[in-house]
């Protein structure tokens, strides 16, 4: 009766070991925003001219968003392309009367987009455009590249704990031109610090740190049951040397 119990004492033990050695190695992925599940916060959209220009129209969501900000973030894109804006208009879009309006600016640079190659050049434009975290702000951006078709090094998709991209070709039904829109979510403090390259790679991997190697889980499980039934064995010794000590 003794050694059923001890048995079943240390029969307990393992399965309890072994469950909780499992639950340790069940690890949670970790997952970054989808821009596609997120309100936007201002559009970009650009255009390729004949002379190889691009036109882009900025256009913010938020109609109290200031328009000398607005200004100085297309100066700062100018600035990171090395071809300053041509032909700058700040307005305010009314929509509707008695309505703020949304904040939109109109002008063109070079340098943003390879049509030949499909490639386009997003961290300019997120570093430009994208803000701190606060009220007015824009951390989610949308832009959409007409006239562009994609090819093999084409930037799809992006993400770091920086900054979330997500791209997709637009419908071409009834005639509509090629497109290429993106959705970018900005997780840095900081949007000077986001990193989006120019065309189609794998995103970095943070280095792990080195750790000692460690058992199989199979391995690991079996020297548990072993433990557990060395345990069980040693409390059947006990109460038998205790059943003697009794008897003596």
């Amino acid at each position: 009766m003794r050694f059923n119990c001890a048995v079943r004492f240390s029969a307990a033990i393992g399965v309890i070991a072994v469950a909780a050695a499992a639950w340790a190695q069940k690890g949670e992925q970790q997952a970054f925003p989808d821009p596609n599940q997120m309100r936007t916060d201002a559009t970009i959209v650009v255009t390729q001219d004949a002379m190889n220009a691009q036109l882009i129209e900025v256009t913010v969501l938020d109609g109290s968003f200031p328009l000398s900000t607005l200004e100085a973030q297309c100066q700062r894109l100018g600035t990171t392309l090395q071809s300053m804006p041509r032909g700058l208009s700040i307005q305010t879009l009314k929509v509707r009367e008695g309505e703020p309006g949304f904040p939109k600016a109109k002008f063109a640079v070079n340098n943003l987009i390879d049509a030949t190659q499909g490639l386009v050049r997003l961290e300019p434009l997120v570093r430009a455009f994208g803000t701190r975290p606060g009220v007015p702000q824009i951390r989610v951006l949308t832009v959409i590249v007409e006239g562009i078709r994609p090819s093999p090094m084409t930037l799809q998709s992006w993400f770091t704990p920086e900054v979330s991209v997500r791209g997709s070709m637009s419908d071409m039904a009834r005639g509509a031109p090629a497109a290429l829109e993106y959705r970018i979510a900005i997780s840095a403090e900081d949007p000077a610090t986001v990193t989006i390259p120019d065309r189609h790679t794998t995103p970095p991997k943070e280095a792990a740190p080195v750790k000692e190697p460690e058992r199989s889980p199979v391995m690991m499980y079996v020297i548990v049951v072993i433990g557990s039934v060395a345990l069980g064995a040693l409390v059947y010794s006990l109460m038998l040397r205790l059943g003697k000590g009794k008897a003596n």
